[in-house]
């Protein structure tokens, strides 16, 4: 809401913007549903429109960046608004919920050769991620205990996997 210069006080604007990332969120969903590829093609896509560009979310833009990112579009319209699509919507907040995620920019990273233990880093954005790729701290070659002692972010936070 600061982003677009909303009044965080009006409560029919925070209804619509929650409406909006709500069907931003089952879009993706149904982007993902034809391939993890083009899903990832048509977010990046709609998040360079929406913020970058400036550009408001309506179905011309939906359209346009589905089209573009290759998708059948006959097939996402319909999904977007599946109960499939919700679904996944809801398993993907459980799981946040579960792992105790509580802000945005959380990320939440296991080690594929020890998947019990993970971390969770607090306000870890794109532009962290970029730092972190440039310097060298994801190299392939090192480890998660290596990355982090690198990089402390305030209350990292190791976590179990239940699973």
């Amino acid at each position: 809401m600061t982003f677009r210069d909303l009044n965080p006080h009006d409560l029919a604007a925070r209804q619509q913007v929650s409406k909006t990332l709500n069907q931003i969120i089952l879009d993706y969903k149904a982007a993902l549903f034809q391939g993890r590829k083009r899903g990832r093609h048509y977010l990046l896509q709609l998040q360079s429109a929406l913020i970058n560009q400036g550009l408001d979310y309506n179905d011309e833009l939906i359209n346009k960046i589905a089209h573009g990112s290759h998708l059948d579009l006959e097939m996402f319209f319909e999904d977007r608004q599946s109960q499939l699509a919700k679904q996944a919507f809801r398993q993907d907040q459980k799981i946040a919920s579960d792992l105790g995620v509580s802000e945005t920019a959380t990320a939440v990273v296991f080690n594929t050769e020890d998947s019990d233990y993970g971390l969770m880093i607090p306000n870890f954005d794109y532009n962290t991620l970029i730092n972190a790729f440039k310097s060298g701290k994801l190299a392939r070659s090192a480890s998660l205990d290596e990355f982090v002692n690198q990089y402390r972010p305030p209350k990292l936070q190791i976590i179990q996997n239940n699973n």
